[in-house]
Formats: C-alpha cells, structure tokens, sequence
C-alpha cells in the first residue's frame, strides 16, 4: 500500500480525498491557465490538511522515523514536511511535465525519502565527462563551502569550478569562488525519490 494513499482511505481523511478527486477531475478538464494554478494550489492545501491517524499501520511509519533518528518531539514536523512532498504532485511544472507523457495526476504515486543532513565542511559535483564540452577525456568539477544545497540550489554566487584533462592531466579554473552563503546544518531531509 502507498503511504498517502492510506492517510487518504482513512475515515477521518475521507472528506480530503473526495475534495482532491473532484478537483483532480476539474483540472483535467481546463484549459485556463489561471483556473488550473487555482485548482492545483487547492489541492496542495488539502494534502497538507491530511490529518495523521493513529494505529497499528500509521505507527510503523512514526516508529521508523524515530529509529532512524528523528527525535519524538520533532514526529509533527516531520510528518508535515512529507506531506508537503506529497503535495509537491500539484505543482504546475510536474502537472505539464506528467501530463505531456500522458500520467495523470491519479496515477502519480510520491515515495519521500528522507536523509540524514550531514555537516558538511565542503560540498562538491563531479562530472566523468564535461558536461559543457561532452569530452568524456575531461573531468568538471564545483566546489562549495558547507552543504551541497548551495551548490545545486539557486543561490547567488558561483562555486569554485575547473576541468581537469586526463589525457594531458591539465586544469584549467573555470571560476573563482563568490558565493556569499555556505550551508551548514544537522537535522534530516525529506523530498521526493
């Protein structure tokens, strides 16, 4: 069984899974662009309102986030950032992405993975072959100070960046590093897999 699919066949949740399937039925049928940021903001806003239910199969879930680490009094917070990614189906960029390769918001199951932040000193990307050259004899790499979210994540500034030749075993510094923001944190994670 599929976690948010559950919360949602619970009784108590009922009322949220209708309203999300009539809405999921008005969405297919618009061709208004304001209409469907509208009806996908809704149904963001219902998962996030999915209630958490104790029992027996619920409290697998609490108990291996707290295994894993997550402290007891932090379950609520942890729960509501996977509903978030739940919720993160209704963006419009997924809906037109999925809709072109004809998924419909039905058949869109969210796994969430969640990671333990490691506190990272430096953070960096390597590429075996240059993505901007498509030279599979030349490495690039970026290097950041502290989390790799500042380096992937659409922070200013630019990371230390170099290609490195394996042939010649040359480099060459593409850019000195500017940004003005390094990450640094402990805690966990969750987003989509």
């Amino acid at each position: 069984s599929y976690v948010e699919e559950y919360f949602l066949s619970l009784e108590e949740n009922n009322n949220i899974k209708e309203q999300i399937n009539t809405l999921i039925q008005k969405v297919e049928k618009t061709d208004n662009e304001a209409d469907l940021i509208n009806i996908l903001n809704q149904c963001k806003e219902l998962t996030l309102n999915i209630k958490y239910v104790n029992n027996s199969e619920t409290n697998q879930l609490r108990q291996r986030l707290i295994n894993f680490g997550v402290k007891e009094s932090d379950f609520k917070k942890a729960f509501k950032a996977i509903k978030s990614v739940w919720a993160s189906k209704f963006n419009e960029r997924a809906y037109i992405a999925t809709s072109k390769v004809g998924i419909t918001l039905n058949d869109i199951r969210m796994a969430v993975l969640c990671q333990k932040i490691i506190p990272a000193e430096y953070a960096f990307v390597i590429h075996t072959k240059n993505p901007s050259t498509n030279n599979p004899n030349e490495i690039f790499a970026e290097i950041c100070v502290g989390m790799g979210e500042a380096l992937v994540g659409a922070y200013e500034g630019q990371s230390l960046s170099f290609s490195y030749n394996k042939n010649n075993k040359s480099y060459d510094i593409k850019t000195f590093p500017n940004k003005s923001i390094a990450l640094k944190n402990s805690g966990f994670i969750f987003r989509s897999d």
